[in-house]
């Protein structure tokens, strides 16, 4: 059984090649029709963790994130059908965290900053 709050949440995310990719920053619940909820995703991002903190924070984010264009702080979701294992520390996730947005921040900062230093590229 897995205890999503204690589980689940704030726990290292590890892509299929066991890089790490951020943390378990929200968890996406889709109530059916009877009013069981089920998992579908995990939410990571510093929106996500700025909304559990609190509302004021977020929408400050989001207006902050909007001049920054690419490097802009966001949401993004695994499907939970992407979870591999849970383990005490970390959740594999069967993703490729250089090919999705997770890691477009060190893209960016690789881009824009470490290929301008001498010796960078």
């Amino acid at each position: 059984m897995v205890r999503l709050a204690h589980d689940v949440l704030d726990s290292q995310l590890v892509d299929r090649k066991g890089r790490p990719c951020g943390k378990a920053d929200g968890i996406v619940l889709l109530v059916g029709e009877h009013g069981a909820p089920r998992v579908v995703a995990l939410e990571v991002g510093a929106l996500t963790l700025a909304r559990r903190l609190h509302p004021r924070l977020s929408r400050w984010l989001a207006r902050w994130g909007r001049r920054l264009g690419a490097a802009a702080p966001h949401a993004y979701r695994i499907p939970w059908s992407q979870v591999r294992r849970i383990d005490e520390k970390e959740i594999t996730v069967d993703i490729d965290a250089a090919a999705t947005p997770l890691w477009s921040l060190e893209r960016w900062l690789a881009e824009r900053v470490i290929d301008r230093l001498p010796g960078g590229a």
